[in-house]
This record gives structure tokens, C-alpha cells and sequence, in this order.
């Protein structure tokens, strides 16, 4: 039992500064100027375009080097808060057995952090605060939570599958 205690209570700080670590990532993209920015976004795209040559064609896209940039970092900023929103799910799990905190702050979390984010992009030279970023961030920490709660639900599934089982080899 003792063990048991003690790895959650691990599990509950892992998390935490895993969260915290994510917040940090984001906001030290944040802070780079616009063309620091640019290289970073450009160094993805020449790995991204030629399969976006290929397949985008296929669904009846002219792709151009402007669209894919657009695309890096849609989904760049995209995914950046997926992670945030799953790492502030799973660590709110962990820490409290309030339901109402579980739903109220990991969104609460998530969407603060992107607003601080594209606050921070003020102070940033040649970057500006843009609706678009924040409306993406928001959906990937949406994104995230629901992954989570999802990973949340299957693992209960799968453990009371195994508690049903081991009752029914018990019984025989």
C-alpha cells in the first residue's frame, strides 16, 4: 500500500513540472524575434513541403511555400497546446478529486497560458498578438483534455475488465 502512495504522489509531481516545463517551452518561442521565428518555422517546412507537394495536390491543393509555412505553424502551435492541455487534464486529475476543478481547470489553465503567450509575442520584435494563434491554441488545449479524459476512460475500462475477470478465474 505504502508503494502504492508513493507512486502517485511522483506521478503527481512528474506531471506538475512536465506542465509547468510545457508552459516554459511555449513561452521561449514566445520571446524569439520574428526572423529567430521564421528560421525556427523554416527549418520544418523544407523537411514538410515535399510530401505536402505530393499529397496536397491529391486533394485538389495548389500547395505554395506560404501556405505550408501557414500550416507549420498552425499545427506547430496546435500541437504545443495539445500537450498542455493533456499534461493540465492529467496533472488536475492527479491533484484533486473535485470534479468541478477537473472540468473547470485545465481549459481555464490552457487558454490563460495562450493568452499570455500571444501577450508576450507584444514584447517580441516583429510579432504581434493575433486572434488566429489564440483561437488555435484554444482548440489544441480542447484537443488535448479530450485525449486525456478519453486515455482516462479507457484505462478504467481495461482495469475493471481485468478486476471482472480475476473475480470470475476467482469463482471458478
Amino acid at each position: 500500500m505504502f508503494w502504492k502512495q508513493y507512486k502517485k504522489q511522483i506521478g503527481k509531481w512528474v506531471l506538475l513540472v512536465l506542465t509547468l516545463a510545457t508552459v516554459g517551452f511555449i513561452f521561449s518561442n514566445s520571446v524569439k524575434s520574428a526572423p529567430e521565428s521564421s528560421a525556427q518555422s523554416d527549418t520544418v517546412v523544407e523537411v514538410v513541403r515535399p510530401p505536402a507537394e505530393v499529397i496536397l495536390p491529391i486533394v485538389g491543393v495548389e500547395p505554395t511555400r506560404g501556405m505550408i509555412v501557414e500550416i507549420v505553424r498552425t499545427m506547430a502551435h496546435g500541437a504545443e497546446f495539445a500537450l498542455l492541455g493533456c499534461l493540465a487534464f492529467w496533472t488536475v486529475w492527479l491533484w484533486s478529486d473535485k470534479a468541478w476543478m477537473r472540468a473547470v481547470i485545465p481549459p481555464l489553465f490552457g487558454f490563460a497560458t495562450a493568452a499570455a503567450d500571444e501577450a508576450i509575442q507584444l514584447t517580441s520584435p516583429g510579432r504581434a498578438w493575433q486572434f488566429s494563434d489564440l483561437a488555435v491554441d484554444g482548440a489544441g488545449v480542447l484537443c488535448g483534455i479530450l485525449f486525456a479524459f478519453l486515455c482516462i476512460l479507457l484505462a478504467r475500462a481495461i482495469q475493471k475488465k481485468r478486476t471482472r475477470h480475476k473475480k470470475t478465474v476467482n469463482n471458478l
